[in-house]
């Protein structure tokens, strides 16, 4: 059988207005002295900007770090673009493995370049503070995602495992908040576009069925929030960063908001709004 790729993932290591690098994390099924990585990036494209895209090659590194796999590559790419709502540029690409000098196995990927920040103050997205408007959003499908944007929506709740809606909010520029029942890390995925994820009120009562949550979400660059009723019944775990509730939720220490109004919308369940004041 041939070999494949198991896991692929795509880390930003260092982003600055002249150079970003991308480290590219690739584990195979099986590992040989002939075993490689090839393939690139292609980048940017937005669909409201005309852009030049250029390849970008997945490079071995000149020492591989201590403690990392011979098939980690890395990216360098000068004077980045970056992704964000109003101009969501990605980078998209192949990775491959080869082996014996013959290709076994191909992956698309599909990156966007970010910084997100997030505290007491609330949200800042590539150094700016940014002020959430959501929307639930429930359907499989992305149709009418553009429009939503267009109202001014810049954020989308939505359930786990939905491609579609996750694909078309990375390519218009929104953010996504995905809510989560189970506790099943492998449900967690990369993605420019996401922000956090959202637990159950339930999990505050059960919070070591979920203690695996906290690290796979923080090495996705992401942030862990958690449903709550207008009653904090005990203290929030440190790694919760955010909360969502109704207007009566008191304001909390160190917490940022997603606040959902009574606002009724026919393809969503609510609208929600991030309420706390950025600097």
């Amino acid at each position: 059988m041939p070999n494949r790729i198991r896991q692929l993932r795509l880390l930003d290591r260092s982003l600055t207005p002249n150079e970003a690098e991308v480290w590219v994390f690739v584990e195979a099924e099986s590992m040989s002295a002939t075993t490689e990585v090839r393939g690139r990036l292609m980048g940017p494209s937005c669909p409201y900007a005309s852009t030049v895209e250029v390849a970008y090659p997945l490079r071995p590194f000149p020492k591989c770090p201590e403690g990392f796999s011979p098939l980690t590559r890395r990216v360098i790419i000068p004077e980045p673009s970056l992704w964000d709502t109003v101009s969501p540029h990605l980078y998209q690409g192949v990775v491959e493995l080869w082996e014996d000098g013959q290709l076994c196995d191909r992956a698309s990927v599909r990156h966007g370049l970010r910084s997100i920040q997030m505290d007491a103050f609330g949200l800042r997205w590539n150094g700016k503070p940014m002020r959430l408007h959501a929307v639930e959003w429930n359907k499989a499908t992305s149709e009418g995602l553009a429009e939503l944007r267009i109202s001014g929506v810049n954020a989308v709740v939505v359930p786990a495992g939905a491609k579609e809606v996750w694909a078309e909010a990375e390519r218009i520029g929104l953010l996504l908040l995905v809510q989560i029942f189970e506790p099943d890390v492998n449900l967690v995925q990369p993605s420019p576009a996401g922000l956090g994820w959202v637990l159950p009120a339930s999990a505050l009562k059960e919070w070591e069925r979920w203690t695996e949550w906290p690290r796979a979400v923080k090495k996705m660059r992401q942030f862990l929030g958690v449903e709550m009723d207008s009653t904090l019944q005990a203290p929030l775990p440190v790694d919760v960063r955010f909360v969502v509730g109704p207007d009566t939720l008191p304001p909390l220490p160190q917490r940022p908001r997603l606040m959902r109004s009574l606002i009724q919308q026919s393809t969503v369940d609510a609208e929600l709004g991030w309420l706390d004041e950025s600097p």
